[in-house]
């Protein structure tokens, strides 16, 4: 890969690591910064290319939180270790969800290439719920993740997109702007159900895309970020939120070129 900087020489990204969230994106972003042609920024969710939409006044629970990354100079900050690598990356979750994000990426690095690893939509937002319910943070205040679902559509109108556990679910439709602009063959879909049951292949198909050797051998065995309080989902879940998704699933497969329907959803 090339590398990317600015007129002042400074270095930029040349890929992103899209999202979505709980659905291995850490594990993933450890594995790919242990090869030495890969430089992953030290923090992860930066988020400054989605600061259109995430610096309105939010109001759920302790949605008022300074950005990691406020400013074009820290955001270039991030960078400024890289040495001899190639491929140069972030890993910003939002983004997929966060629309003015397409914008500010093409600006910023127009021939980035892109990483979007996917999970069951329905076990993604479960698992939303719960990491937000664990007990070191204790921020969602519902009893029970369907009550959270009931509470969504007010929560879209006001409230920070760690809270859209249902919106964030719908990958084609956050998908679908992303390849319009950048092009298909600049992106690599994976699923997290690969990332569990071989990683070491998944991140090898990873360094693949990135141009670097691929034989190079990382631990990403490793799971980092998962929620204790993480459970399988219940079948009443399963049966209020059936067919939610069927049509984005569908869409989505023929995008992805992967057979979706062991997601059940």
């Amino acid at each position: 890969m090339q590398v990317v900087r600015n007129h002042d020489g400074a270095v930029l990204p040349n890929f992103f690591l899209l999202g979505a969230a709980r659905s291995g994106t850490t594990t993933l972003a450890r594995a790919l910064g242990q090869h030495p042609q890969v430089f992953v920024s030290r923090i992860k969710e930066p988020k400054y290319l989605a600061r259109a939409e995430l610096r309105r006044p939010f109001e759920g629970p302790s949605d008022q939180q300074t950005p990691p990354v406020d400013s074009h100079q820290g955001y270039l900050d991030l960078f400024r270790e890289v040495e001899d690598e190639a491929a140069i990356g972030e890993a910003s979750v939002v983004y997929l969800y966060c629309r003015s994000a397409i914008d500010e990426v093409a600006r910023l690095s127009p021939a980035a290439r892109m990483i979007v690893i996917l999970r069951d939509p329905i076990a993604r937002a479960f698992s939303n719920y719960n990491s937000l319910r664990r007990p070191e943070r204790r921020l969602e205040p519902c009893e029970s993740f369907l009550e959270a679902v009931d509470a969504e559509p007010e929560r879209l109108a006001a409230w920070h997109p760690r809270w859209h556990y249902l919106a964030r679910s719908f990958y084609h439709a956050q998908l679908s702007p992303w390849v319009e602009r950048f092009g298909r063959e600049r992106f690599l879909f994976l699923l997290y159900d690969d990332l569990v049951a071989d990683p070491d292949a998944l991140v090898r198909s990873c360094f693949d895309f990135l141009e670097v050797d691929a034989t190079r051998g990382v631990d990403a065995a490793a799971r980092h970020n998962a929620s204790r309080a993480e459970t399988d989902v219940p079948a009443a879940v399963r049966e209020r939120l059936r067919g939610l998704y069927c049509e984005d699933m569908a869409r989505l497969s023929v995008l992805t070129g992967r057979d979706l329907s062991h997601w059940g959803a």
